[in-house]
Formats: C-alpha cells, sequence, structure tokens
C-alpha cells in the first residue's frame, strides 16, 4: 500500500485514485527522513572515485612521512648544535693543559646528555604526529564507509523501481561529491603547512651557509647534509700499478726550489700551527731560543693519485700532509727548529712494486737531498742535528745517513736519528754484510747519533710476521722496493725494532723502562675536516688519510691519559698496556680500543707517533742534555 501512495504528488490525487486514508496514514508513518537521502547504491563510476581517493590518501600519507623525516633530522641538528655551543662555552682551550682536558671530556659528557635528549624529543614528537594523523585517517575512513553503505543500500532499493529510493540517491551522491571536496580542501591545507615548513628549512640551510662564510666552523659542521662521512678507500684502486714510469716523467712537474720559502711545507720558523703546534700538558721555548734544527721528513699523504710522483703543484693531499706535520713532527718543537721540505713524493702503491716503484722512490728522493744541501748551507750551519721521519720518509732518511752522516763529519752533530716505520734490515746495521757501521743502532735512552726504528703492531699481526721470518719468506707487508744501498736494494727479516719505552734495540741494551706518558688524542674537536665536522675515531681518520682534498685539520693536540686508557683497555680488551719487541723486529702493542682504535688489525703503523708522542719529546730532552754535555 504504501508504495502506491507513494506514486501520487498530493493527497487529494491519491484519495480520487482510491487510496484510503489509512493507506495514505500508513504511508506517511513509514516515509523515510529527507536525511537518510545522505546515502546510495555506489555507481561504477563511484568506485573508480573512491580507489583514487585511497590512492591519493596513501601518496598524501607517504608524502607526510617524509616530511616528518625532515623535521625529526632538523630537530636533532638543531639540538647538536645547541649541544656544541654548550660544550664551547663549558671546556674553554683543551690544548693548554690537562686541566682543559677535563673540561673537555664532562662538556663530551654534556653533548652525549644533549643528544639523547633530543633522540627522546624526537621520539615523542614523531609518536604525537602519527597519533594524529592515524585519528584523522580513521575518523575520514569511518564517514567514508558509511556514505559507501548507505550508497550501496540505496541503489539496491532503486533497482526495485522505488521512485523515492532515486530520488534520494541523487541527494547522497551530491553529499559524497561535498565530502570529498572538503577532504581535497583538508589535503591541500595540509601540503601548504608542509611547503611553508621546507621554505623554513631551506632559509635555516641558508643561515647555516652563511655563518660558514663568516668562519663559523661550528655552524658549517652542523650545516652538513647526510654523505658528510668520507667515502671508504677503494684499495684496489689505490694500489694498482700506475702505469709506465718513464712515460709519465713529464707529467711530475719541477722539481720544488728549497731556496725559496715556497720549497718548505715549514723552514724554521716560529708558529702555533703544523710542526709548531703544542700539545696538552707541553711547553716550547721560542725558536730562537732552540739548541737544535729538526730535519723532518713526512710520510705518504699521496694516496689515491694516478702518478708514481706527485707533482708539487697538486695540492689536493696537502691536508693530509700538515696532519702530519702537527702529529708527528710537533713532537720535535720543544728543542728544534722545524724544517720540513716539500717533495714529489711517491704515491703510496710506490713502496709495493720492486721495479716502478724503486724508480718512484729514487725520483722522490731527489728532491729530499737536493733539500737537505740547502738545508745544511743555508740554515743549520753547524748546529746539533735531529733527523727524523716516518714511513716513506724513513726510506729516504736511511739514504740520507748514507751520503752525508755514515763516515762523515756531520754525524758529531747528530743528536739522534727517528726514523720511524723505516722497516729497515738490521743487517744494514750489524754483521758482516752491514752498511752503517759508525751509526749504531739505539742501545739506551741517553745514546746520541744512533738509529732509533719502530713499527707498532697487533699482537696477532706480530705473530703473523715472526710466522713468516720463521718460515723463511720475505713478508709482503713492508717496503717490496727496499733500501737502496750503492746499487743494492735491501730487503727482509728482521728489521730495526726499538722499544720506545727501554730505547732498546732488538733485545741489545736497554734498561729501566720509561713511564708510558699516555697517547695524542686527535679525536673530535682535536681535528675536523669537511669545514668542522669532527673527527669521531680512527676508522673515520683511516679513510681520511687515505683520500685527498677533505678538508682535514688538527686544531689542537690532546692526551688519553695512561690510567684512563687502561681502564678502557681492560674493559673493552680485557688486557693491560704493554710494549715488547717481536723476533722480527714488530713492536708489538697491546690491542687499542674503540675509538682509538681502528677496525682493521692488520697493521698498526698509524699508531707509531700517537701512542708515543710524548716519549718520543721526553727522550729527546734526554739526548739533548747528553749531546750538549758530551756524552756519547
Amino acid at each position: 500500500m504504501g508504495s502506491g501512495a507513494s506514486q501520487y504528488k498530493t493527497k487529494e490525487e491519491a484519495l480520487a485514485a482510491g487510496i484510503s486514508e489509512e493507506q495514505i496514514a500508513d504511508y506517511l508513518k513509514n516515509k523515510p527522513a529527507p536525511a537518510a537521502a545522505a546515502s546510495a547504491d555506489a555507481t561504477k563510476a563511484d568506485k573508480k572515485a573512491a580507489k583514487k581517493q585511497a590512492k591519493e590518501d596513501k601518496k598524501a600519507a607517504k608524502k607526510q612521512a617524509k616530511a616528518d623525516k625532515k623535521a625529526a633530522k632538523k630537530e636533532k641538528k638543531a639540538a647538536k648544535k645547541a649541544a656544541k655551543k654548550a660544550e664551547k662555552a663549558s671546556r674553554g682551550d683543551s690544548s693548554s693543559s690537562s686541566a682543559s682536558s677535563e673540561s673537555s671530556e664532562s662538556s663530551d659528557d654534556e653533548e652525549t646528555q644533549a643528544q639523547k635528549d633530543a633522540k627522546q624529543q624526537k621520539k615523542e614528537e614523531k609518536a604525537k604526529r602519527k597519533a594524529t594523523r592515524d585519528a584523522e585517517k580513521a575518523k575520514n575512513k569511518a564517514a567514508k564507509d558509511a556514505e559507501k553503505q548507505k550508497i550501496k543500500e540505496l541503489k539496491a532499493a532503486a533497482k526495485g523501481g522505488d521512485a523515492d529510493a532515486v530520488a534520494k540517491l541523487k541527494e547522497a551522491e551530491a553529499a559524497y561529491k561535498a565530502n570529498k571536496k572538503t577532504r581535497k580542501a583538508e589535503r591541500d591545507a595540509e601540503k601548504k603547512a608542509r611547503k611553508a615548513a621546507k621554505a623554513e628549512a631551506k632559509a635555516a640551510k641558508a643561515e647555516a651557509k652563511a655563518a660558514a662564510a663568516t668562519g663559523d666552523a661550528t655552524a658549517a659542521g652542523d650545516a652538513a647534509a647526510a654523505g658528510d662521512a668520507p667515502p671508504q678507500p677503494d684499495w684496489e684502486a689505490i694500489f694498482a700499478p700506475k702505469g709506465d714510469f718513464d712515460k709519465q716523467k713529464d707529467r711530475f712537474g719541477p722539481a720544488p726550489d728549497h731556496t725559496k720559502p715556497e720549497g718548505w711545507y715549514w723552514c724554521g720558523a716560529d708558529g702555533d700551527t703544523g710542526p709548531e703546534i703544542v700539545a696538552a700538558g707541553v711547553t716550547k721555548p721560542p725558536a730562537a731560543k732552540r739548541p737544535a734544527d729538526c730535519f723532518y721528513i713526512h710520510p705518504t699523504s699521496y694516496c689515491d693519485g694516478d702518478l708514481w710522483n706527485m707533482p708539487i703543484s697538486f695540492t689536493g693531499c696537502q691536508d693530509v700532509t700538515e696532519f702530519f706535520m702537527a702529529t708527528e713532527a710537533s713532537a720535535f718543537n720543544g728543542s728544534c727548529r722545524m724544517f720540513c721540505p716539500k717533495f714529489r713524493q711517491a704515491v703510496v702503491t710506490g713502496m709495493g712494486y720492486p721495479d716502478e716503484g724503486r724508480k718512484a722512490t729514487d725520483f722522490a728522493y731527489s728532491d729530499v737531498k737536493a733539500a737537505f744541501e740547502v738545508f745544511l748551507r743555508d740554515h743549520n750551519k753547524g748546529r746539533p742535528l735531529v733527523l727524523a721521519s716516518h714511513s716513506q720518509g724513513s726510506l729516504y732518511l736511511m739514504r740520507l745517513l748514507q751520503d752525508f752522516v755514515e763516515g762523515k763529519p756531520l754525524l758529531k752533530n747528530v743528536v739522534a736519528i727517528y726514523g720511524i716505520a723505516a722497516w729497515a734490515p738490521l743487517s744494514l746495521f750489524e754483521g758482516s754484510t752491514a752498511v752503517f757501521k759508525q751509526i749504531q743502532v739505539c742501545k739506551a735512552a741517553d745514546s746520541t747519533g744512533c738509529f732509533i726504528s719502530y713499527t707498532c703492531e697487533h699482537p696477532d699481526t706480530a705473530a703473523a710476521h715472526v710466522k713468516t721470518l720463521d718460515e723463511g719468506n720475505p713478508g709482503d707487508w713492508f717496503p717490496q722496493c727496499g733500501h737502496k744501498c750503492g746499487s743494492d736494494w735491501r730487503v727482509g727479516y728482521p728489521i730495526v725494532g726499538t722499544n720506545p719505552l727501554t730505547w732498546s734495540s732488538n733485545g741489545m741494551g736497554g734498561g729501566t723502562p720509561d713511564k708510558w706518558l699516555g697517547m695524542l688524542q686527535v679525536f673530535e674537536k682535536n681535528t675536523t675536516y669537511k669545514k668542522g665536522r669532527p673527527v669521531a675515531d680512527m676508522d673515520t681518520l683511516t679513510c681520511l688519510q687515505m683520500s685527498s682534498g677533505n678538508g682535514m685539520k688538527v686544531n689542537a693536540l690532546g692526551r688519553v691519559d695512561p690510567t684512563e686508557f687502561a681502564k678502557i683497555l681492560e674493559k673493552e680488551c680485557k688486557t693491560k698496556f704493554d710494549v715488547k719487541v717481536a723476533k722480527n723486529g714488530d713492536v708489538q702493542i697491546c690491542p687499542v680500543p674503540k675509538p682509538f682504535g681502528a677496525s682493521d688489525i692488520s697493521s698498526y703503523e698509524v699508531h707509531n707517533f700517537f701512542m708515543f708522542y710524548f716519549n718520543i719529546r721526553k727522550n729527546l730532552e734526554v739526548r739533548m742534555k747528553a749531546h750538549l754535555s758530551g756524552a756519547s
């Protein structure tokens, strides 16, 4: 009956057609309210629109997640910047005294706490944003599901011929479109807000860049984006042969002119950087009041080059060279004026190839020899002399000893020879094949004119090298090009190994060991790269030393207290500090815990100066006193 009454527009038409009052009343009583027209049976077009909307919602959620990630990163950087400022205010100059070293440790703790607080804040804000998004998403989904269900029900009724259902379906579709428009407006508002946040982040980045341009190293470091960590060295490329040496010679460029200041990295002057930097807890007199001169030959800094020898015009690895002068040569500035010559050094792989490598080291030595001749003539002029070198530099020092010191009057002026990591066969100094008969290996802390050399190794590595010696093999870890002695090249075990605490070599001589004075601290703020980013650990430092153009800079030299180091060593490695000379000549030291030690233990050469910097400095004072007093 109700459905019959519904086909008439007015009550009068229904009565005229024979519809009773009771039927009309029943129809009016059961007629759906107008508000029920808010839903209808979805058409295929509606389903397509709903699917599209779901896709847009998913896309918007993904964008929002990305924006949240950027915002969190910005918050972390801001917190880190604040922590660094607090650290700077509290630690002061960490290079001046032990007290400032303690202040540095306190500041490091504050920075760590600030980072933890920032991380916790990031988690809380992220959870809050996620909860808000999830609630809004659930609300929208419930509304959409309700609309779709109503539409579905109305569509079924309309198919049954219910004219009233058709009208309600139209109203439901209109409502759906209106709601869709509202949701789109809300999404547009969210996009606008994210765009504003992005613009704010861009402005902050520009501000950081401006701060860097005015010399604010901290701001520059904080502004560094992801990807700041130095890339891992391409070891295969680094140690690959570099081609035909003779065809490259024209590309090595002219030799440095050592009669001019431009031919030296440092030439006897005072200063507070490079070889004149002062480490924590030590002092130095003005250069003019120091009793001796030090001629220092730096180790390899040209590692990722594509030529056998580095042109002087190439400055890409000068940051690394200056790092070595600051962390090695400065050990001698308490007693000596510092002289550090430029030379066309061999690429690092040159030490591993007997043929082309020997040509490369021969070529580099010609520059070092020329520099030494100018040094003796124009600068030293008979003053007490300290000769110092490391790694590749020690290859050339050995040749200087043959050409200028052994059997020559200059020997009487030599206070000491620190040829660190020379890998010099002991047969050069001992036995029937000895080349050096006047220059002796060091046997005591106060010996003068003697040769000191050692290469630190991890206990496992030293054991492997001893096994190589016992098997009669030449080894593959020291320079395969060897040491040139006239027309001969000397390679083999055992090598000269001087204990840097007893100062005896290969079991010869010695006495009561010196107290270990602690390790050189070069990490965190002490050494930075990429305009202010701190070097966090030895793995990072190793990567930087093997690459060019990284902006590495030594800002200060700290000291790791022996007691504190012992605690870390006991906790991390379950052992105690120990130094001994192995059968093959390696100076075996204890495992070095992180961050002071690298992940790779195959070579501890990097620790030669770091571990014994302060002992070398103290030992030179002893030898200088003995030399000046005429003792031998």
